[in-house]
């Protein structure tokens, strides 16, 4: 059962997702979401609704329900409620965000010194890319261990809806796994979203903050954090083309994880509203 995790809690986070739209900026757990229809469903001795669950007839909605306690148990300690990154994010510069083809807002963006990028890209080999023909991916690591922040940027010529209609939980879980360490020049707008509880009964401990922010505070700004260990950087060969930094500007709506290994613990949209 615990191998399920990552797939169901994918399938509810999208479905869930897709049923809130995309024409505001929100974020909430696929776990609290899951234990509230799942409560339900024990409750009232009725069917898990299957606009929110795929799952097989042998699905064991106890089972599932300890597994997702259990998780939740483990990620106790953590502050989730904002990011806080293992490196500093030292570069601020003001952007244009694409709300909408007619509409464009200033925001404020965050990267990274080439410089520094680039040692981190070449010795911890931690920030990570992907694509496929609708999604271009980013993972950049957090300060908590395992923790990871994920942006879904659709490209170009996709809006947020349409990719987002087309991401099935297979797809998702594949670009996970196809993420390759790049040295990548990341531009990201600070934002933040409110959570949302509608038609959602359970509240989660562990996600009972209400608004999530995207910041720029770093694990020196909080003096204590457990730290994941540095990866070695034996397999990492410099070639010529590795210095120049693949480009990765967020600057359209987008949807964002945050993940411990394939497990996504928070999803949320930005839209720039």
């Amino acid at each position: 059962m615990a191998s399920q995790l990552p797939s169901v809690l994918t399938t509810v986070g999208l479905n869930f997702l897709r049923k809130i739209g995309v024409q505001t900026s929100v974020f909430f757990s696929p776990i609290e979401v899951s234990l509230s229809f799942i409560n339900d469903s024990l409750e009232s001795n009725e069917l898990l609704p299957t606009d929110i669950f795929q799952v097989n007839p042998d699905f064991d909605e106890g089972d599932f329900k300890e597994k997702l306690e259990t998780l939740e148990s483990k990620l106790e300690e953590m502050n989730l409620s904002t990011t806080t990154w293992r490196y500093p994010f030292s570069v601020h510069r003001k952007k244009q965000f694409h709300i909408d083809k007619d509409i464009i807002k200033q925001l404020e963006f965050i990267s990274m010194q080439l410089d520094q990028n680039f040692q981190i890209s070449s010795e911890q080999q931690e920030n990570m890319s992907t694509e496929d023909e609708d999604f271009k991916v980013l993972s950049i690591p957090m300060a908590e261990n395992y923790l990871s922040f994920v942006i879904f940027l659709p490209k170009e010529n996709k809006s947020l809806s349409e990719s987002l209609e087309k991401l099935e939980t297979d797809i998702f879980q594949n670009l996970l796994r196809d993420l390759n360490f790049m040295y990548i020049n990341f531009q990201i707008p600070v934002f933040k979203v409110p959570k949302t509880s509608k038609g959602l009964k359970y509240s989660s401990r562990i996600f009972n903050f209400q608004e999530f922010k995207f910041t720029d505070k770093t694990v020196e700004d909080i003096g204590k954090c457990r730290i994941i260990a540095k990866r070695s950087s034996s397999g990492f060969t410099q070639r010529p083309s590795e210095r120049i930094p693949l480009p990765f500007l967020v600057d359209r709506p987008f949807f964002f994880a945050v993940m411990t290994e394939n497990i996504p613990l928070i999803l949320g949209i930005f839209n720039g509203k």
